[in-house]
This record gives C-alpha cells, structure tokens and sequence, in this order.
C-alpha cells in the first residue's frame, strides 16, 4: 500500500512553527507528480513515519511486561508465586531481553529528537510514558523470579524517565506530523519544472494552482506566513516556491 503524503493545505494545518518552511509549499502542492519533484531536486522520504517509530519503540516494554502477566494474575488472586505460566523459566529471561531492546528504543527516539533540534512529538513521547509504566509495572515481578535478570528492566524504566525528562524540560518545541518530508536528490531545474507543470493538462494545473492558493490562506490564518510573503508566494510559478526561505 503506497504512503498516505500530505496535500499542501493538510501541510499547512498541520505543520509546526518550529519546522515551517515556506520553501516546501510547492513540494506539496506537486506531492503527486514525481517528476516535477525530480526536476526539483526532490523527493519524499522514504524514512518511517512518527507514529511507526513510536510503536516499534514501545512494542519491545509492552511484550516483556506481557510476558510476566500470567505471574501478575496469580498474585493478584492471592496464590503463592511458582512461576509464569507461559513460558515457565524462561519468563524472567525473556522479559529480560525485551526490556533490553526497549533501551535501544529509547536511544532511537531520543537520537531522532536531538537530530530534529529537540523537537518532541507526541507519539513519542506517548512511547517512552509507556515504556516507564510497562517497565514499572514488570519490576516486582523480575524482583520475585529472578534476583539477577531484571537489570534491562530497571535500566528501562530509569532510562525513560530520564528521557521523559529530557522531552519535557529541554524540549525547543512540539512537533506535529512529519515536516520536511522531501530530501535533496540534486540542483533544481526551475525551467524544467516549470515546462513539466504546462505540459500538464489545463484543468490539472488550474486544480494545482487553487490548491495553493488553499494552503497559502491557512498559513495566513495560522500567521505563519505576511501577507507580503502570501502575495510572493501567489506572483510565483508553480514550484518556484523553493527559492523562498522561511
């Protein structure tokens, strides 16, 4: 199934301060048409989105803390502890290394969040609020099976805390959705792109241009952009928005 990309007005809406670019407005508008973005010099990424990330960085803590649930289930009906009922030794272990590969996660999302300028967001932070609750909730049991195994969880637990931390204290801003989506294949050819768009049919390039004018008016509403720059934008072809900075 292809990616669902975002239109220009949806980028618009959606983009955070911190990460406009007046400079990839056009890039959205032209989303659908690779080759123009080629003749910019353009093309999406192709990284996993925010919401992928996230959930591959919290599965790991929720799976070791599932592992100990039969455990949790016994105590909690006032039997004595003997062992899950599961994967019976092999419990402990197992918990045990997801919770290792949890720390890995943590290190992921924290070196994408340095890497974007200390912009947090919000699936994120939801993934390591809920490797601290997943690591705190299997403590006691490592505690009451294995004295020596449950080290990774509670490496997890102060780990995201101190990530936590970090995201709510020494954030720069909130991120919201996934801003600059396009990478630099190369220089961009404004004439090109430019005999790209009119050989495009005139309705499609009618359907380009109000699709524009859209996005430009809810950057407007958002005061993002002046109405000095929304007037630039406007007196520009289509694609030429890449000369502009933010």
């Amino acid at each position: 199934m292809a990616a669902q990309r975002p239109g220009a007005h949806s980028w618009a809406s959606q983009v955070s301060d911190e990460e406009f670019r007046l400079s990839e407005l056009d890039l959205h508008v032209l989303g659908s048409h690779p080759e123009i973005l080629a003749a910019l010099g353009r093309r999406w990424r192709t990284w996993p989105s925010t919401d992928t990330v996230a959930f591959a960085a919290a599965l790991p803590a929720g799976i070791g803390a599932l592992v100990l649930a039969p455990g949790w289930f016994r105590q909690a009906q006032g039997e004595p502890w003997l062992e899950p009922v599961d994967l019976g030794d092999r419990a402990p272990s197992t918990a045990s290394f997801f919770f290792a590969v949890a720390l890995v996660g943590l290190a992921v999302l924290t070196a994408l969040w340095l890497r974007r300028g200390r912009l947090r967001a919000g699936p994120e932070v939801f993934a390591v609020v809920f490797t601290l609750v997943a690591a705190l909730v299997a403590l006691p049991l490592m505690t009451s099976v294995d004295v020596l195994g449950f080290a990774p969880v509670w490496g997890a637990a102060a780990a995201a805390a101190a990530v936590l931390g970090a995201f709510t204290l020494a954030s720069a801003g909130r991120r919201t959705g996934d801003a600059r989506d396009f990478q630099v294949t190369g220089p961009a050819d404004l004439a090109r792109a430019d005999a790209l768009v009119a050989a495009l049919p005139p309705r499609k390039v009618k359907g380009l241009a109000a699709e524009r004018t859209r996005a430009v008016g809810r950057l407007r509403e958002r005061g993002l952009i002046t109405a000095g720059q929304a007037a630039a934008v406007e007196a520009l072809p289509i694609g030429a928005s890449i000369t502009l900075d933010s």
